[in-house]
C-alpha cells in the first residue's frame, strides 16, 4: 500500500505545486526536477475546466486584484492552467525523476483527462468533501487517493470515506485548516488523533498552509504519515499561494525533519 498507517514508520510527502507554475510548462517541469531532488514522494498539480466550472457571467466578469493575471476572471484562471496536452509530459517527467504524478481534478472532464494520462494519485479538494457523486467517480478509478477535510463535519468525512471501503488503491485522509496562510496557533494538529481513532482503516495525514516547517514533525508525532505542503520556486512571485509556500531549501528541511523523527524516538 502506497500510504502507511500511523502504526508504521514511513512518511509520504507531497510537494503541492498547485498553480504556482504560473501556467508555464517549463516552470512546471522545473518543479518536478527540483522538488524530486529535495525529497518529495509525489508532485501535485491542479486540473480544471473553467468553462465547465463557472457560469458564463462569472467567466466573463471583470477581475481586479493585485494577483490578477488578466482583466476577466475566466482569462485570469486560464492563464494559470496546465494545458491538457501538457499532462502527459509532466507524467513522463515524474517517471524520469522517480516521483508520483498527482493532481486535483476540480470537475468531471478534468477527472477524465487525468484518467487518460494514467495519473498516479488523485486528490479530493476540501470543498468537494461530501460531493458523493463526484467522489464516487473518483473511487471507481481505483487509484491511490488523498482527501483533505478542511472545515468538513464528521458526517461529511464519513460519507466520503465510505466510498473507499472496498477500494484497493488506498485512501489518505488529511487534516487541513482552510486558511491561507494558516497561523501556527490555528493548525489544530490534535485533530489528527481524532481522525486516527475514527478512521483506523485509512491513512491519516496533514495538509497545511503554515509558512514554516515545524508542523511536519509535530504532526508525525501525532500519528500523521502523509504530508502535503505547498511549494514555490520563489516566495516573491505574483500569486496567492507563493508567500506561504516553501522554497526548495525549506521543503528539503521539512522532509528531513519528518523523516528524522522515528530515529529520534528510538531508545539506545
Amino acid at each position: 500500500m502506497l500510504f502507511k498507517k500511523n502504526t508504521e514508520m514511513d512518511a509520504f510527502v507531497i510537494a503541492e505545486v498547485g498553480q504556482n507554475h504560473q501556467g508555464n510548462l517549463d516552470v512546471a517541469r522545473e518543479y518536478i526536477r527540483i522538488f524530486s531532488h529535495e525529497g518529495a514522494d509525489a508532485i501535485k498539480f491542479q486540473t480544471r475546466n473553467n468553462k465547465y466550472l463557472f457560469s458564463e457571467d462569472a467567466y466573463a466578469g471583470q477581475y481586479s486584484s493585485e494577483n490578477a493575471f488578466a482583466d476577466t476572471y475566466g482569462a485570469h484562471r486560464e492563464a494559470l492552467e496546465l494545458k491538457p496536452e501538457w499532462l502527459g509530459i509532466l507524467k513522463k517527467d515524474c517517471e524520469k525523476y522517480n516521483v508520483k504524478f498527482m493532481s486535483t481534478p476540480f470537475d468531471e472532464p478534468s477527472l477524465m483527462l487525468l484518467h487518460d494520462v494514467d495519473v498516479d494519485i488523485v486528490k479530493i479538494a476540501s470543498f468537494d468533501l461530501g460531493n458523493l457523486p463526484f467522489i464516487s467517480k473518483i473511487s471507481q478509478l481505483n487509484k491511490p487517493t488523498v482527501m483533505s477535510i478542511g472545515g468538513g463535519q464528521l458526517e461529511q468525512i464519513k460519507s466520503s470515506a465510505e466510498m473507499f471501503s472496498d477500494h484497493t488503491g488506498g485512501l489518505a485522509i488529511l487534516h487541513c485548516v482552510s486558511e491561507y496562510p494558516c497561523e501556527y496557533n490555528r493548525l489544530g494538529l490534535e485533530n489528527i488523533q481524532m481522525l486516527i481513532a475514527q478512521f483506523p482503516n485509512f491513512s491519516i495525514g496533514l495538509s497545511d498552509h503554515f509558512n514554516g516547517t515545524l508542523s511536519g514533525p509535530v504532526a508525525y508525532l501525532q500519528g500523521a504519515r502523509v504530508f502535503e505542503k505547498h511549494v514555490t520556486l520563489n516566495r516573491a512571485w505574483k500569486g496567492t499561494d507563493h508567500s506561504f509556500a516553501l522554497e526548495p531549501d525549506g521543503f528539503r528541511k521539512f522532509v528531513r525533519d519528518i523523516k528524522r523523527v522515528p530515529a529520534m524516538m528510538k531508545s539506545k
